[in-house]
């Protein structure tokens, strides 16, 4: 009984003091932290430059302001998959255009990606790690483009390092070059 009572007078004590601060006129203002909370329906993004989706794809992955393949990807580094409706025979010029956020989506996955091993003794066990994929998922609509879908941010992360979905920034810097996404 005296524990929850030391509890609550500390927790009575807490709201007081947060409520004298409130009172007091600061003025504390914190910037949105993931895309999530600054990109909106209706916002755009300029393609500013010809990009050639290769025959029998539907995608192209973009990190740093290039155009990779999936086998030369750094997935610990933030990366962009543009995907379209369906592949083709032929490759497709998507030109330059604007296209429209028609909504935002986030999604964390978790994924198993290797054997633990004990640093004591170096020897991998049968567990493996886990790793979290932290999407932006970015539906998209562009009159020149019509066949592009949606655009896909993503990174993945060590459960640990709590660093959670891509800000709009991290965004804005794989997508440069390519992409401009004014905010």
């Amino acid at each position: 009984m005296i524990k929850i009572m030391s509890k609550f007078k500390y927790l009575v004590w807490l709201l007081s003091l947060l409520g004298a601060i409130s009172g007091c006129g600061i003025n504390i203002q914190i910037e949105p932290k993931y895309a999530s909370e600054t990109l909106k329906p209706g916002m755009t993004l300029e393609l500013t430059k010809e990009i050639i989706v290769p025959a029998n794809t539907a995608f192209i992955f973009i990190q740093n302001g290039q155009i990779l393949s999936e086998a030369t990807l750094d997935q610990y580094n933030p990366y962009c998959k543009l995907e379209m409706r369906a592949p083709v025979n032929n490759n497709r010029t998507l030109t330059p255009s604007i296209f429209v956020i028609i909504n935002i989506y986030t999604q964390t996955e978790y994924v198993l990606s290797g054997p633990i091993t004990i640093a004591a003794i170096g020897i991998p066990i049968g567990a493996t790690t886990a790793d979290e994929i932290y999407s932006t998922r970015l539906i998209v609509k562009s009159n020149k483009n019509p066949g592009v879908e949606k655009i896909n941010c993503e990174y993945w992360r060590d459960p640990s390092s709590f660093e959670g979905h891509l800000t709009t920034r991290q965004i804005q810097l794989t997508l440069q070059g390519l992409f401009d996404l004014a905010v």
